[in-house]
């Protein structure tokens, strides 16, 4: 079974390839933070982000909040939903 680090080391990799990462520092901050379980700080940072300019990061951001809380099955959904917006999922690509 999957534990939360290796929810957010997946959540990392997609934030890492998309297009927003340098400009989002707190972005990756909170996914970090969500990856070592510090749900506070991952929800702290979570409120510095706005979707205005980068949608993905602030929608990664429940994603991060989820997998602080332990809330795996969440955390699943929400990178699934994160792949499809990104266009990684490999299943929309075919």
């Amino acid at each position: 079974m999957k534990k939360p680090k290796h929810y957010a080391a997946e959540l990392l990799g997609l934030a890492k390839r998309a297009e927003w990462p340098d400009n989002c520092p707190d972005a990756l901050r909170a996914i970090q933070a969500a990856g070592s379980g510090d749900s506070k700080r991952a929800e702290a940072l979570s409120t510095l982000i706005h979707g205005g300019f980068y949608p993905e990061a602030f929608f990664s951001m429940r994603c991060a909040v989820a997998i602080g809380n332990g809330d795996l099955v969440k955390a699943r959904l929400l990178l699934n939903d994160l792949q499809l917006r990104l266009g990684t999922d490999k299943r929309v690509a075919a």
